[in-house]
This record gives C-alpha cells, sequence and structure tokens, in this order.
C-alpha cells in the first residue's frame, strides 16, 4: 500500500474530504480509471462497494467528492443499502442522464480549444446536438442511443459526407456522456453508421491505381523528429508526428482521438470510406503500436499516457476533413523534409503526410512479431481501418519492398550445394 505522502495531493484531498464529511469506514480508490466507493459498516458487517460515474482524475475529485457526501446522507438517513443510496444520489447529482444539457457544456469544455476550435465546434458539432438535446427534452424523446441516432440522423440521409461528419459529432458526445460521465450503457451509440447500397457505372471501369507514396524510414522519422523547431507549435506538431507514425494514424485521426479504460487503450473515432463498396466506412478502432526503432532498438515515446494525461496538445489542424492540408504545410516548411521529399523523388516515389501511416504498414509487413511469425494481411488491414481488398489494392508495394530478402542468396555455391545425396548434377537436371 502506498504511502500518503506518494498519492497525488488531489487524492489526499479527495480522501481527506471524505474522511471529514463522511467519517471512517468511508474510501475511494482507483478500479481500472474510474472512482470506487468502499464502505466498512460493522452494523452491515460485510464491505459494499459501488463504482461512481467518474474518472480517477485530478479534474474529477471535486464532484466526486459531491456524490460521496449525497451518498453518505442517503445511505445513514434512509437506511438503505449502498447501492440504493448510490441510485439515490445518482438522481440529485449534475450527472443524472436526464442533464444532457450540462453534459453538452462539459462536452464543449473538453473538444475545445484542445480537440477542435471554437469555430468547428459550432458549425461541425451543435447542427446535430442542438436537435439532438431537444429530442430528448420532447415528450417522445428515444429511449436509448440507437433511436437518438436514426431520430437525428434523418436530415442528412443520402448525403454521405455530411451524414457521416454528424454522425462522428453525435457519436462522440454519446461516448462521452457513456465513458466519462457515468451515463447509462444504454446510451451508447450503435457500432456501424447505416451504410447506402454502391453504385455501380454502366461501363464497369475499375478505381484508378493510386500515387505510390514513400514509406518513412524509422532512421528518417527520427531525423524529422530532432530537426524540427524547439518552440510550442514544433513540439506540438512533433507529438502529433509521433502519433502518426507509432499507430499508424491518418491525419484526420488525430482530430479523433480518444482513451478508454482509464487510459489502458487508445481508439480513433475516426469513420472513412474503406474504399470498397460505396458508403462503406470504416468504423472506430483500437490502435496497436509500433514502435519507431534507433540503433538501440525500439524507442517508447508513451504516446498512449501522454495523451491520456492531457498534459500535452495537438497542433492546430483545420476545418474538419482538411487536417492532412495542416500536415503538408508544416511539413514542406521543415529543411529536413525538404530532403526527404528529393530522396523519395530519386527512387520514383512521393512523399506525403501520409507517408508515416505507409511507414505503419510497411513494419507492419516486414518485422515479425515477438514470437518471430509473420502478422496475417487481415490482421494488419484492420489495425489500419482498411477493407482487406483496398489494403491489398494499396499497400502490396510496402508489403513485397524486402521481398528478395525472405528467400535464399544462390550468388554463391557452397560445398553443400555441389556435393552429397541432395546435389543434383547438370547431366540430370536435363
Amino acid at each position: 500500500m502506498p504511502k500518503k505522502a506518494d498519492y497525488p495531493e488531489w487524492v489526499v484531498s479527495l480522501r481527506s474530504g471524505i474522511k471529514a464529511s463522511c467519517g471512517t469506514g468511508w474510501l475511494v480508490s482507483d478500479d481500472h480509471g474510474r472512482m470506487r466507493l468502499e464502505v466498512h459498516d460493522p452494523a452491515v458487517g460485510k464491505k459494499q462497494a459501488v463504482l461512481l460515474p467518474y474518472r480517477w482524475h485530478q479534474d474529477d475529485w471535486v464532484n466526486g467528492l459531491a456524490r460521496v457526501r449525497q451518498v453518505n446522507a442517503a445511505y445513514v438517513t434512509g437506511g438503505l443499502s449502498l447501492k440504493a443510496a448510490a441510485e439515490v444520489g445518482e438522481k440529485t447529482s449534475s450527472f443524472h442522464v436526464d442533464d444532457w444539457q450540462d453534459a453538452l457544456s462539459r462536452f464543449r469544455a473538453y473538444k475545445v480549444p484542445d480537440h477542435v476550435s471554437e469555430k468547428t465546434f459550432t458549425s461541425k458539432y451543435m447542427p446535430v446536438l442542438t436537435p439532438a438535446l431537444a429530442l430528448l427534452g420532447g415528450r417522445s424523446a428515444p429511449k436509448d442511443g440507437k433511436q437518438l441516432c436514426e431520430a437525428v440522423l434523418k436530415p442528412w440521409k443520402g448525403k454521405d459526407t455530411m451524414h457521416r461528419h454528424m454522425w462522428q459529432a453525435l457519436t462522440q458526445f454519446l461516448h462521452y456522456c457513456v465513458d466519462d460521465l457515468g451515463f447509462k450503457p444504454v446510451w451508447r451509440p450503435p457500432a456501424k453508421r447505416l451504410k447506402r447500397a454502391k453504385k455501380t457505372g454502366a461501363d464497369g471501369s475499375k478505381r484508378k491505381a493510386k500515387v505510390r507514396g514513400y514509406a518513412l524510414t524509422d532512421a528518417d522519422i527520427l531525423q524529422l523528429l530532432d530537426s524540427l523547431p524547439d518552440d510550442e507549435a514544433g513540439q506540438r506538431w512533433k507529438f502529433a508526428f509521433q502519433l502518426m507514425a507509432v499507430y499508424g494514424l491518418r491525419p484526420e485521426d488525430l482530430r479523433y482521438l480518444t482513451t478508454r479504460r482509464g487510459g489502458e487503450e487508445l481508439w480513433s473515432e475516426y469513420e472513412k470510406s474503406k474504399g470498397g463498396t460505396e458508403g462503406d466506412c470504416t468504423e472506430e478502432r483500437k490502435l496497436l503500436p509500433l514502435l519507431v526503432h534507433d540503433v538501440d532498438g525500439p524507442v517508447n515515446w508513451h504516446l498512449r499516457q501522454r495523451f491520456h494525461t492531457r498534459m500535452e496538445k495537438l497542433p492546430p489542424l483545420g476545418p474538419v476533413g482538411h487536417a492532412g492540408e495542416a500536415c503538408g504545410t508544416y511539413l514542406r516548411r521543415q529543411p529536413v523534409w525538404k530532403s526527404l521529399r528529393l530522396k523519395a523523388r530519386g527512387e520514383g516515389q512521393k512523399l506525403v503526410p501520409y507517408s508515416f501511416r505507409h511507414r505503419y504498414s510497411y513494419v507492419a509487413h516486414t518485422r515479425p512479431k515477438a514470437d518471430g511469425t509473420p502478422r496475417p494481411v487481415k490482421e494488419i488491414a484492420d489495425a489500419m481501418g482498411h477493407d482487406l481488398a483496398t489494403h491489398l489494392h494499396s499497400y502490396t508495394g510496402f508489403k513485397a519492398r524486402d521481398l528478395e530478402s525472405s528467400f535464399d542468396d544462390d550468388s554463391v555455391a557452397t560445398p553443400a550445394a555441389t556435393s552429397g545425396r541432395n546435389a543434383t548434377s547438370p547431366a540430370k537436371a536435363q
């Protein structure tokens, strides 16, 4: 058990406040990133425990303390079990599931300005969140997240791009309400967005081949990162490029990053076309790292943990859908990027912001797993949010880049190759 001095100051303040308000026997602890309330009541004879709808985080301890005080009052005066007292506390809490307006205010404070600008939030989030709150406050309010999504998104039916943006805004809000504010799981949105049927061309024409992008090497990435300006903008972009390289992110993914399970998992909630059936889009995905290596081996930048603490900010990414342009604008100003672009051009390829993602695909295909076995292509496609056919179409070049190294070298004949019962003479070879 850590000593009191080892706990962060906010934990000491939280527990001191609970002891002063509730007496001994009441304790809060960390349960996978959530607050867990335990009560040791001699009159009951056994420990009781409930999870509170708050993160184990310094930003939530004040609200957590207020909730514990509410639960304590209901427990002591009502003669209730801890679970029943917690339900009473929920109904009197500002985080009760019916308090959607308060949830929207907190979601806005969470998104602006660290993830999106005020202008972007107003233009890309409020058009769907305003009618959502109106529906939730009406007489025939939706009963769960699925009903809410179906009702609110009707105006954008058939407008695939706008429907996708509105879907992303609404589902981010609902995930925030459930995962961060403790709303009931019934409000979690459905995993898949409704898809449109494919429009087939009369000529049966195939999609055009994409321009071959250059896959940055780990040495390229380290050289670029070391060269970035040591100012606030440089540090923000350095963090972004590290994330893009290690997790194979599209630039637009940066806008939709979130952590789950108390920071144990990093996810992208970005949704875009898979490139297969028209209207068929990627789903949110858990991000899996492929660390950059230097001469001494893997370099762990602890990106998931750094993102979860919110202590570091990502750079401004411009309007929704234009993060790639923002990345490209910054990179084109960097001397090392210019030299890498010439290097790529000399190999008949093109250096683009997606080259960090290309690096991830190349490493996934060529660097064996810890047990020495190769990764199945389907697993790589899933990790990158790809349709399998699209992955094979677009990334076969990276897969085969070092193909020769996987086979034997026949340029030098060894004694074993020219003698013995397994050798084949020229005469027999005829």
